[in-house]
């Protein structure tokens, strides 16, 4: 086969590999499985159109009323996507953001996000808004907003923090760090060694097993030691901290509370 033929072919299975499709309202963006993708969805500089930038290929667009949902998979390799809402917001848009296996880096927006890591060790933000978080197996650093987020570090030693909102925060398998802002939150070290630290509001913290450090701050909050030498501080408020067997440390802080010795 001729040089210029082999070119013609690679181009075009570069373009397979690389894609972005809108079909049934659905708007698709797909990397290459065998590179590193940098994927960037936003705004139009109308408003009116959704701008999808590949690696450094050319801008394509997409209509905007069109488009209810955004599945943007950067499959194999070290992966940044992407959703940039500096021009302005894509409104009540689900979006949907995979990063495959590799260390990627994902930046959400302000929509309700469903954001998946997958394998490798990867670092996750998001701007605000509702959002389903799974960071995977890997070392994973998770940050999200203010918004009512479910997040799971999943298998590694993990960095897990929400800001404001009502969220649900589960530390996997691993050594974990789990924080809370001021919401009603439930924090679940899981197995490992964890420390667990909650802001304002009235907060659930679980141990799980391992050693455990579980610290609240104000609010009416419920703490309970897992099998382990765990430390539960209380803070302020009134709560109610339940040990277990095992040789743990108490203090209930400020408040009227409530101290539980449970064998398990």
């Amino acid at each position: 086969m001729s040089p210029a033929f082999m070119k013609s072919i690679e181009s075009l299975e570069a373009r397979r590999l690389l894609s972005a499709t809108l079909r049934g309202h659905t708007l698709r963006v797909a990397g290459d499985a065998d590179t590193d993708n940098t994927i960037i969805v936003s705004p139009s500089d109308a408003g009116d159109q959704v701008q999808v930038n590949l690696d450094l290929e050319a801008a394509q667009f997409f209509t905007l009323a069109d488009v209810r949902r955004i599945i943007v998979s950067g499959r194999n390799g070290d992966d940044t996507l992407t959703i940039d809402e500096s021009r302005g917001g894509f409104g009540k848009i689900l979006v949907y953001l995979d990063g495959g296996e590799g260390k990627d880096i994902i930046n959400a927006g302000l929509e309700r996000n469903f954001i998946s890591g997958g394998r490798g060790d990867d670092q996750i933000t998001d701007a605000g808004g509702n959002n389903w978080v799974d960071g995977g197996d890997g070392i994973d650093n998770i940050v999200t907003g203010d918004g009512n987020d479910w997040i799971s570090g999943g298998r590694g030693n993990d960095f897990l923090d929400a800001f404001s909102g009502r969220n649900v925060i589960w530390g996997g398998l691993g050594d974990d760090w789990l924080g809370s802002g001021s919401g009603n939150d439930f924090l679940d070290g899981g197995r490992g060694n964890d420390k667990l630290i909650s802001n304002g509001g009235n907060d659930r913290l679980w141990g799980g097993a391992g050693n455990d450090t579980l610290e609240a701050g104000d609010g009416n909050d419920r703490l309970r030691a897992g099998r382990g030498d765990d430390q539960l501080f209380g803070g302020e408020g009134d709560d109610t901290l339940t040990g277990s067997a095992a040789a743990d440390l108490i203090d209930g802080g400020n408040g009227d509370n409530t101290i539980r010795d449970t064998d398990r």
